[in-house]
């Protein structure tokens, strides 16, 4: 699955310029203006363009999704129907957002709350890739677990792990950034995942 370009230059800058700026500051805290600014062009072209900062949210979106899902579908089509199955999707989908911290940010600006009127981006891009994962992994952890929970579980772990880390003695903080500390979450998980496997 290939990602459609912008039939434009501005419009890829505009894309580009939004993608940052949603990450960094989340959609209701990133004015037309901004993003016209770091893409230097004018607020005009976001309307010609996309029609709206929202249609342009909307299409910044799609395109993680469309990256994603051409993720899943990779996990899919290599997948086993067993406990190491699922931890080949674990470290994927972890090995994918280290590549793409963008995207991770993008989800945790949602999670607080950020965009609440664009409901849709759940309905379209958020819920079915996680449905489609519970469905097809389901018979590799014990009956007792709630496989959606437990899919969320991993998908807020990796998210906000990529995003923000977790705190140190020293009163920092560690991120995917540092080589120990992303080994140490990914053993991490993968021993949570262990754990209610068959």
């Amino acid at each position: 699955m290939t990602v459609p370009q912008p039939t434009s230059e501005e419009g890829q800058r505009l894309l580009e310029a939004a993608y940052g700026l949603f990450a960094e500051l989340g959609y209701d805290q990133t004015e037309s203006q901004m993003i016209a600014d770091v893409a230097g062009v004018s607020v005009a072209a976001i309307k010609a363009e996309f029609g709206s900062k929202r249609g342009l949210y909307l299409e910044v979106m799609k395109r993680v999704h469309l990256e994603e899902q051409e993720i899943f579908e990779q996990m899919a089509a290599h997948y086993t129907y067993d406990a190491e199955g699922l931890h080949r999707i674990v470290d994927r989908y972890l090995d994918y957002f280290v590549d793409h911290p963008r995207s991770a940010a993008l989800w945790a600006q949602r999670r607080m709350y950020d965009a609440t009127d664009l409901r849709e981006v759940e309905v379209a891009y958020n819920y079915p890739p996680a449905r489609n994962i519970v469905e097809m992994t389901a018979g590799a952890v014990r009956p007792e677990v709630d496989m959606e929970l437990l899919v969320w579980t991993i998908v807020w772990a990796v998210q906000t792990f990529v995003y923000s880390g977790f705190p140190n003695a020293e009163g920092g903080r560690v991120d995917a950034t540092d080589p120990r500390a992303l080994e140490r979450f990914r053993r991490h998980i993968h021993t949570v995942v262990g754990a209610l496997t068959r």
